[in-house]
């Protein structure tokens, strides 16, 4: 049971820091869940020519 509902008293109780570390941002971290999501059922090709474009 937590001594009280201080972020600092649960670090003390639990032996880890009261923050979450992260090494990307909330906009990468949506980004790489589109890529997989889009990388786990990809949609069809589509035939285009250097001219086409």
């Amino acid at each position: 049971m937590p001594l009280s509902n201080l972020p600092v008293d649960d670090a003390l109780e639990n032996g880890k820091p009261p923050v979450q570390r992260a090494m990307l941002s909330k906009e990468d971290r949506d980004f790489v869940a589109l890529v997989s999501e889009r990388l786990a059922s990809p949609q069809n090709s589509i035939a285009v020519s250097l001219e086409d474009l």
